[in-house]
């Protein structure tokens, strides 16, 4: 272990982060959960935040001084978030590095874009809804294709995705996109309700009709293997090296909502999904999503599914762990030290046989101040169990809270909470005096080995905490 000489470097950044009189409880959602406070101040023209935070912690082997400096505006509909995230290396446990501000953080282009927070244009469930930023629980349509995608949790890969959506009285149109610098996950859904051309009034404008067509065009086939050393191919960036075929997703569906008033609202829905990669696949999904408006600023949603998998198809395919599931599927404990891995696409095309599934989802807004919501989805298939949690407190004052666990592919219920191929993120930030407060954040992702060794060329889970202040102005 080694502490770096660069300590006169350190103490004016550190001064600086401390003495900038910014940052803001409200001002950004903390790497990468979803950002339900990031961005939401109402402004009538113009307004904005601006702030520092000074934090100590750990990343993998190593330990770090995170300083964080952003900024935030708003001018009417647009907001638009600005950061400068920088880790410097304090301690240096072994294998030792040579450099202070974490190199992984910044070789390569996509990783200058998180300079950009977010670029957002008005709020979801308006006319038009555009929001450019990490990528925080991304759906398409009944999430049947796309549920609650994350597009970064790789510890070293940093993207800056796209997220919109149009509502007009007719129908509307979505659409996700997982890194504007080297696009390879996007596509969307359009839909219509036909019966509002005829009489825009009637019951049966409940009715809409759908389709959607999502791509991964570099999704991996099989990585690549030294003939040498049998030990899988790592770039300089640390990329695994993989060859690809593209996986194509279409799907046709319908659904009604046949109960709505002040109180309640049932949408039955009905889900027609092609898969398209190395072999095609075909699934379907029955189910009925029931929202309750309940008193005291207090909302409930309950969602039940069934579904029918067909060989060679996968349900909810670019789901929270997707990123790297295409890499090494179901997830980095499935293999031992001579194996090597198999991409998503190679796995789902070896489900040869047909299978029964189900879904079931439960959202809870109590008095508008806590949130929470839990997903579980399995199938008769082996290790095809999904679970995703979230509890977020956005509203409670001076306190920020979000925690959110995503674990797929697993065998059982035994095996649902191992941390081991997980991914778990949660942040923490109280505010206790005027401008000034207190934060904490942990996150556990994923990052390929790249020192040589027995696990050379795979991926490992990391935890990345660290806690500290920041403060804060409004202006």
């Amino acid at each position: 272990m080694r502490l770096l000489r660069r300590s006169r470097i350190l103490l004016v950044l550190a001064t600086l982060a401390c003495t900038a009189h910014l940052a803001g409880a409200n001002a950004w959602a903390q790497d990468g959960l979803p950002p339900a406070a990031a961005g939401s101040a109402a402004a009538q023209d113009f307004s904005g935040q601006a702030g520092a935070d000074l934090a100590f912690g750990r990343l993998g082997e190593d330990y770090f001084l995170t300083v964080y400096l952003a900024a935030s505006f708003a001018i009417s509909q647009l907001k638009i978030g600005l950061q400068v995230p920088l880790r410097l290396r304090v301690i240096d446990n072994e294998p030792e590095q040579d450099d202070i501000i974490r190199k992984e953080d910044w070789d390569e282009v996509s990783d200058y874009l998180r300079l950009i927070r977010y670029l957002q244009w008005s709020e979801p469930g308006d006319l038009f809804y555009g929001r450019i930023g990490e990528l925080s629980g991304a759906n398409i349509g009944h999430g049947t294709l796309m549920s609650n995608y994350l597009n970064v949790i790789d510890i070293d890969h940093f993207k800056l995705g796209l997220d919109t959506k149009v509502n007009f009285a007719f129908g509307g149109a979505e659409f996700v996109l997982d890194n504007l610098a080297g696009p390879e996950i996007f596509g969307g859904r359009v839909f219509l309700r036909p019966w509002s051309f005829v009489d825009a009034d009637a019951y049966w404008t409940n009715w809409s009709v759908g389709t959607s067509l999502l791509t991964d065009i570099g999704a991996p086939k099989a990585l690549e293997v030294d003939a040498t050393t049998g030990q899988v191919r790592v770039d300089a960036q640390n990329n695994l090296r993989y060859s690809h075929d593209a996986v194509i997703l279409w799907g046709l569906d319908t659904d009604f909502t046949v109960f709505e008033n002040d109180w309640v609202s049932v949408t039955p829905y009905w889900d027609n999904n092609f898969l398209f990669g190395t072999e095609t696949g075909y699934g379907l999904h029955l189910g009925a999503i029931a929202d309750f408006t309940l008193p005291l600023d207090t909302n409930l949603q309950l969602r039940l599914e069934y579904q029918y998998l067909g060989a060679y198809y996968a349900p909810q395919y670019l789901d929270a762990t997707y990123e790297i599931q295409r890499l090494v599927y179901p997830s980095p404990a499935a293999y031992g030290p001579d194996e090597v891995a198999l991409t998503k696409q190679v796995v789902t095309a070896a489900k040869d046989q047909g299978a029964h599934g189900y879904l079931g989802q439960l959202a809870v807004s109590v008095l508008g101040m806590v949130r929470l919501s839990g997903l579980y989805r399995g199938s008769e298939r082996p290790r095809d169990n999904d679970l995703l949690l979230q509890l977020l407190l956005p509203e409670i004052p001076r306190v920020k809270l979000g925690v959110v666990y995503a674990k797929a592919g697993f065998a059982d219920a035994s095996e649902a909470f191992d941390p081991d191929g997980a991914v778990l993120q949660a942040h923490a930030r109280v505010n206790v005096w005027a401008f000034v407060d207190l934060l904490a954040t942990f996150n556990r992702r994923w990052q390929v080995v790249s020192e040589e060794g027995p696990n050379y060329g795979e991926y490992e889970s990391v935890d990345d905490w660290h806690f500290g202040v920041g403060a804060s102005f409004g202006f």
